[in-house]
């Protein structure tokens, strides 16, 4: 399909199928800032389907858009499977939320008390501590690197083990932010370790079932209709799967369970105790950079729409390194009226959800396409900020 006729079939089918709970009387109806934002996102960067998740001031809206598959004309609707790739990350910290809370586990917890082949070892690896993993600190690398001879890539618990024994972090760890999908995964097979599940059976368990998530899970076959066809400049790629580490990625989700979500991230009535008091340590910061505050997989900003540079982010996202400072106790507090973000990507999706939790307004961005993340955080940040503008007027 040409980029002609896909920007024909995306721009035909804007808003079929959306659907928004009623307005209240001091309610301002999203839909034409949703649509005139997605529209132009869909246009610049032929995207075939998207799906938007909102809570204004506490109400939920839905909006979809195009097609989950062009070939066969299916819309994007509520129960569209989308690859959330690394919005996954909140998931996973959450679980090691969940567990600390219950005195599982505990943010100092080493990687030498999971994995059998650090314990009783000097290698720096074996001192990286649970809170490094999830706040990208630890000086591991951005994906699963080459092991030992560098003829194959980590894709064994025994390479993973050699990998780590000899691995050599370029600062000290903590000192560094260097965003890590890698370190994700590792603080995914701990928390299995000290459980003693799969990854897959933890996520449903402790935060599918309680959310009330029911189309969510991980590796979902590419047979399952509302599965959405994985785009990249208008053509189909393949599904992604992440088979090592899905703690950092390995997520399919609705739209209308990632509302679930986004309404416990927001801390909305109805949220299970267990996970609001979870949800609210994530989203403590605990390392800073100079751009950011870090919190456990969520990335910390202040909500300041009068500042250009607010909305108007770089093209792509910097990865690292870049100098970290740990914060004390002190300085690690939940701030409510922070802007609250994460972004996804696999072969042929995006994901953006952010929400300032103090507004009750807060939105989730799905997309079968692979594209600018610059282009998906303007677009994010830019409905939530005439949503929660408009609330304020």
């Amino acid at each position: 399909m040409n980029k002609k006729t896909l920007l024909a079939c995306c721009c035909s089918l804007l808003m079929l199928g959306s659907q928004a709970f009623a307005d209240t009387p001091s309610q301002i109806d999203p839909a034409p800032i949703v649509k005139q934002s997605i529209t132009q996102l869909m246009q610049k960067d032929q995207i075939p389907g998207v799906a938007v998740v909102i809570y204004e001031n506490g109400q939920p809206y839905s909006y979809y858009f195009g097609y989950r598959n062009i070939a066969h004309k299916r819309l994007v609707n509520d129960k569209t499977l989308f690859e959330i790739g690394s919005v996954t990350k909140l998931f996973t910290c959450l679980l090691l939320a969940i567990e600390v809370n219950q005195n599982t586990l505990q943010l100092n917890n080493t990687l030498a008390q999971f994995l059998p082949s650090l314990h009783q070892t000097k290698a720096p690896a074996a001192s990286i501590n649970l809170e490094e993993l999830a706040t990208h600190t630890s000086g591991l690398p951005l994906n699963s690197p080459l092991a030992l001879n560098a003829t194959f890539n980590i894709n064994t618990i025994d390479t993973l083990h050699q990998y780590l024994l000899t691995w050599q972090p370029a600062s000290p760890v903590g000192s560094q932010w260097q965003y890590s999908n890698f370190g994700m995964g590792l603080l995914g097979i701990s928390i299995e370790d000290k459980i003693g599940w799969p990854y897959n059976k933890l996520v449903a368990a402790y935060i599918f079932k309680p959310l009330k998530m029911k189309d969510s899970g991980l590796n979902i076959a590419n047979w399952n209709l509302n599965y959405a066809d994985a785009y990249s400049n208008g053509k189909v790629v393949p599904h992604f799967k992440m088979l090592m580490f899905p703690a950092a990625g390995g997520i399919e989700a609705s739209p209308r369970d990632m509302q679930h979500f986004l309404s416990a991230a927001l801390g909305l009535p109805g949220t299970p105790p267990a996970i609001e008091a979870a949800m609210k340590m994530t989203q403590t910061p605990y390392a800073q950079t100079s751009t950011m505050q870090q919190g456990l997989g969520w990335e910390i900003y202040p909500f300041n729409p009068q500042d250009p540079q607010f909305i108007h982010q770089p093209a792509a996202k910097n990865l690292g390194p870049m100098p970290a400072t740990q914060l004390s106790a002190s300085q690690s507090v939940y701030n409510g009226n922070a802007l609250l973000q994460k972004t996804g990507a696999t072969n042929g999706f995006r994901t953006y959800i952010g929400l300032v939790p103090n507004t009750q307004t807060g939105i989730v961005i799905l997309a079968n396409s692979y594209f600018s993340e610059g282009d998906l955080v303007n677009t994010g940040r830019t409905i939530l900020t005439q949503l929660i503008n408009n609330k304020q007027e």
